[in-house]
């Protein structure tokens, strides 16, 4: 199932920074592109960012130029930097950028770090399986006598081989279903779902709130209208459990309403969210208001991130651990049966 390249967080939030470093030192945009161009860490980044040379070159704007990479660049980023070109804010806009990719890639690794050992365990009882079905085939040509140890008639080498590629089948089956799911409107309902899940739903609400609060405090600042800001904001949550009420809002706004007000009307935002952008419209000191908040949030976000780690080690661990337990029993039923064997002669 092919799927058209993206940047990552990390080299997202790198040309962030480097671009908007550029812009504000006065240097000219296509020479920083051509300078990613040569010096990027892999063909594919390279190719893309020629594709934006050659648009830039030819009078296209960045907006334009990075549309044209198909999805190579996430919409927000895209969305974001129109903005910026728009109301001449684009070096603050690719700076404030830079902040939130790194506070993603913060996020993604606290997880990933928490995780990894307990990855690796599950693939350690995974491989010692396959070690044991290789030496008791080894064995049983030995003795005459074939253990089992899964009940699957996986012994020796032929056996071995036969999991190897039923593990490289399951691998390929799970690879496939996610992807389907991602492209499918599943994976819609399945990310709002997870909102309403104890422990992981709080954590995810913190975590997508600290990233609303966040962009719309920087698209109000960089001079985006009401809906506008309105519209980046709900798309950062990037879960349809709050995207799903924008077109409400966006008509509610039109009817004269503001921000706050329309927030509180989908019943789905906690009261201290709604009640500080209120206090930020009333004052005319939303931007800052928001990055007091954006900031607040951050730091829920990390223990969010902290929690979600728990409770997906945890997961990896018991299925580890279920592995193992089944690997035992089943070695000590075999155990068994030749005692009994024994106990008979």
């Amino acid at each position: 199932m092919w799927m058209a390249p993206r940047i990552g967080l990390k080299p997202l939030a790198m040309f962030c920074r480097r671009l908007g470093t550029s812009l504000s030192a006065g240097i000219d945009v296509r020479k920083t592109i051509s300078n990613e161009v040569s010096s990027g860490a892999n063909r594919v980044y390279r190719a893309e960012m020629e594709q934006v040379l050659r648009a830039v070159s030819a009078g296209d704007s960045l907006t334009d130029a990075f549309a044209a990479t198909n999805g190579f660049f996430p919409s927000f980023f895209r969305e974001m930097v129109d903005v910026g070109e728009k109301t001449g804010t684009l070096d603050r806009v690719l700076s404030m950028l830079a902040d939130h990719y790194e506070q993603l890639v913060r996020l993604r690794s606290i997880f990933l770090v928490g995780i990894t050992w307990t990855v690796i365990q599950l693939l350690l009882a995974i491989v010692i399986i396959g070690v044991l079905i290789l030496v008791l085939g080894f064995v049983g040509d030995m003795t005459g006598e074939n253990t089992d140890i899964l009940g699957f008639g996986l012994v020796g080498l032929p056996g071995f081989i036969r999991y190897v590629v039923g593990l490289c089948f399951l691998a390929a089956l799970g690879y496939g279903i996610y992807w389907t799911i991602v492209r499918s409107s599943l994976s819609s309902w399945l990310r709002s779902a997870a909102i309403r899940i104890p422990v992981i739903g709080p954590s995810l609400q913190v975590m997508a709130l600290s990233h609303m609060a966040w962009s719309l405090g920087l698209a109000v600042e960089a001079g985006a209208d009401a809906e506008k800001s309105l519209q980046l904001a709900m798309k950062s949550t990037s879960n349809p459990y709050y995207t799903k009420h924008f077109p409400r809002m966006s008509r509610e706004l039109s009817s004269g309403l503001e921000i706050h007000e329309v927030l509180a009307n989908t019943h789905v935002f906690p009261n201290e969210f709604v009640h500080a952008i209120e206090v930020g419209e009333q004052s005319g000191r939303l931007p800052e208001m928001m990055a007091k908040l954006a900031e607040g949030y951050q730091d829920r976000a990390k223990a969010a991130a902290t929690t979600l780690t728990i409770v997906s080690t945890i997961a990896v661990w018991a299925a580890a651990a279920m592995v193992l337990i089944l690997l035992i029993l089943r070695i000590f039923s075999v155990y068994l049966g030749v005692l009994q064997e024994a106990t008979q002669i």
